[in-house]
């Protein structure tokens, strides 16, 4: 009996005979439908079906009957094999053992091989394959989702390290509001640093209600978000690995470092200052006002202003806030759901880890827990459901629709921009004076006719001045 159990062990361990030419013979010869079909190309396809075989199974190969064949048993539509259906999943294995995507697998296998349903079966296997849907790329990107307009200044601010640049640390303040920008070298990006340097420019502006900062080592420490509290502060940081989210700072990082570039002379002091001043006083293409105006509902005085003894023309206010809507729709979460999380690691290891939705915490973020109880904040860009999705090209080709669409959504749906452009009346700077005949012209009529002498008045040719005779006036003429 051991023997015996031994042998079956062994039998159920043999591996799997490979897939040949013969083998797929024989599966077609004992398929019920195949072999039923092998006949009917070979000897004839019949008016009426035989007991046993149905419409549906047959109508696949009824349609390609005048394209089917058959040689050394195995049926052949063209060139490709028809594959039996005990082996269709082995085959979609060795079509799929290089993980390719699902047009390239199609292609693949249509070159070889075809069954009913095959390119269903096909999208079926790429869309569960696990390995596939872990490497993923991201999905299409969320419609932008502005911040709340400030109403007053200095009301939120948003900040962010600049750095390394040129051996240098820079720390990144802007008013939500106003655009209004502070740049200061700090040593180094230490929270100490850090807080003492909002100290100092929160002692000229006031403290702000809102911070919006990212999740740098020198914002997430204890010590930053102990001196938050203290001073009355709302600490928000943005999802990690997005730095979108906190645009209005990283927009101004680029553009600090960008202009320090460029300016060769001076010290850093220099170049900030130079920088800062030109930064305040530049209107933006938000508002039409300058950052300057907004934050102090002044001008503040420049060199530039020597150019102009005076100022003629009133500034208006004028303020919009700019609404990027498009055809995007956010993706939304249920809660307690199991959704892919993008997972940020080394370059051999999953780009996708399943985790729980816990809760909502805002339009676009979500708190999550992954399977060793961590919970974590993360954008909707970062997340995927679990269930399958569209394959690379897919993808592709929805992001370029949507952009599209984007597109032709923002040019509908932008305001009209609110500038009012005073019309001031015309006035002309030139001297005036009273123009008239002289002396000796006194008895003389100026006429257009021809005829009489010829003069100039005021600088204009061809005018003629005839003297009046008894005779005109006596015939009432000129």
């Amino acid at each position: 009996s051991y023997e015996r159990m031994g042998e079956v062990f062994m039998l159920e361990n043999m591996p799997e005979t490979p897939l040949n030419a013969e083998r797929v013979a024989e599966l077609t010869g004992r398929d019920p439908v195949m072999s039923r079909i092998r006949d009917f190309i070979q000897n004839g396809w019949p008016h009426n079906l035989e007991d046993g075989l149905e419409e549906e199974q047959v109508r696949p190969f009824k349609a390609r009957r005048d394209e089917l064949s058959t040689y050394k048993n195995c049926i052949l539509w063209g060139t490709r094999v028809v594959i039996p259906p005990k082996i269709r999943e082995r085959v979609l294995g060795i079509l799929h053992g290089a993980h390719i995507g699902m047009v390239r697998m199609k292609s693949l296998a249509r070159s070889y091989v075809w069954w009913p349903s095959m390119d269903q079966a096909i999208e079926n296997a790429v869309r569960h394959c696990e390995e596939c849907q872990q490497q993923q790329k991201l999905p299409a990107r969320a419609s932008i989702h502005p911040w709340e307009w400030s109403e007053v200044p200095w009301s939120r601010v948003h900040i962010d390290h600049a750095g390394p640049f040129c051996g240098q640390q820079f720390l990144i303040i802007v008013d939500a509001f106003s655009k209004w920008l502070e740049v200061r070298r700090v040593p180094s990006t230490a929270s100490e640093h850090t807080i003492q340097c909002l100290r100092e420019i929160f002692a000229t502006h006031g403290i702000p209600e809102v911070i919006i900062s990212d999740n740098g080592t020198s914002f997430t420490s204890e010590a930053f978000q102990l001196w938050t509290r203290r001073n009355g502060i709302r600490h928000t940081r943005i999802a990690p690995y997005h730095p979108a989210s906190n645009g209005q700072a990283e927009r101004m990082v680029q553009e600090t470092k960008k202009t320090l570039k460029k300016l060769s002379t001076g010290n850093w002091e220099t170049k900030i200052a130079r920088f800062l001043i030109t930064q305040h006083i530049t209107p933006t293409s938000t508002t039409g006002l300058s950052p300057a105006e907004l934050m102090f509902k002044r001008k503040i005085r420049t060199c530039l202003d020597l150019l102009q003894p005076s100022v003629v023309r009133k500034v208006r206010e004028n303020q919009q806030k700019m609404m990027w809507a498009g055809p995007r729709t956010t993706r939304t979460f249920d809660q307690s759901a199991t959704v892919l999380a993008r997972k940020f690691g080394g370059s051999d290891e999953p780009r996708w880890q399943q985790e729980q939705i816990v809760r909502q915490l805002g339009p676009v973020t979500y708190e999550t827990i992954d399977e060793r109880g961590r919970t974590q904040k993360r954008h909707v860009d970062h997340l995927r459901r679990s269930s399958p999705e569209t394959t690379e090209e897919s993808d592709n080709n929805d992001s370029l629709l949507q952009e599209e669409r984007s597109q032709e959504q923002m040019t509908r749906d932008r305001p009209e921009d609110l500038a009012v452009t005073e019309q001031l009346p015309t006035i002309n700077q030139r001297p005036q004076r009273n123009a008239r005949l002289p002396e000796k012209f006194r008895d003389f009529v100026m006429t257009s006719r021809k005829g009489g002498m010829s003069c100039i008045e005021h600088g204009k040719p061809g005018l003629r001045v005839r003297k009046t005779s008894s005779m005109d006036e006596e015939d009432g003429r000129l």
